[in-house]
């Protein structure tokens, strides 16, 4: 596939829609392309990488993907940097996303505000099947005093500490939280 993406920024509903973050569009614009080691030479090389308009990317993964349409989020500014989806949003079922859950406090937050609007966007799509999406709110990890990492942006981007990409485990859900040497939670 000629589109230059991660896995943490791609899920589909394996009906109808795929779902990423418009950092896709940004990343295709770049004509670096893939790091290979060369035997022959015995050197590290790229390959060039034609780049892809938003049209094009949005044609070539709905196309590989046999989707009918795109859902593009916007994404995160102070995510640790990768704008993927898996950070905030994952899709249970074809009906349902789990998305993350920061506390109102954080309204000021730039990416607690991009969470909110995604999150109106999606709610205002119909699902595969014409119902409207159900959301589980996931509780961001905390500090040991109970407080998020940081209200400011440029310090909340320096300790992300979760990501919502997990696995389902008969009913349960399982996704990382992290912590820092030191903090009564660390294992």
């Amino acid at each position: 596939l000629p589109v230059k993406m991660e896995g943490g920024n791609i899920m589909g509903d394996g009906y109808q829609y795929i779902t990423y973050s418009d950092v896709i569009y940004q990343n295709n614009t770049n004509e670096v392309g893939q790091l290979f080691y060369d035997e022959m030479s015995g050197k590290w090389m790229t390959k060039q990488f034609t780049t892809l308009d938003k049209t094009a990317v949005d044609a070539k993964l709905k196309k590989a993907f046999n989707a009918e349409d795109a859902i593009v989020t916007k994404r995160l500014l102070y995510d640790g940097g990768t704008g993927h989806i898996d950070l905030w949003l994952k899709q249970i079922d074809e009906e349902s996303m789990l998305i993350a859950n920061m506390p109102a406090k954080y309204n000021k937050l730039t990416d607690y505000k991009i969470i909110q609007q995604n999150r109106e966007m999606l709610a205002n799509r119909n699902t595969a099947f014409g119902t409207k999406y159900r959301f589980l709110n996931a509780p961001m990890p905390r500090l040991d005093n109970g407080e998020m990492p940081s209200s400011n942006d440029s310090l909340y981007n320096l300790d992300p500490r979760s990501y919502l990409n997990g696995v389902i485990v008969n009913k349960s859900y399982i996704y990382p939280i992290f912590s820092k040497p030191g903090e009564a939670n660390y294992n």
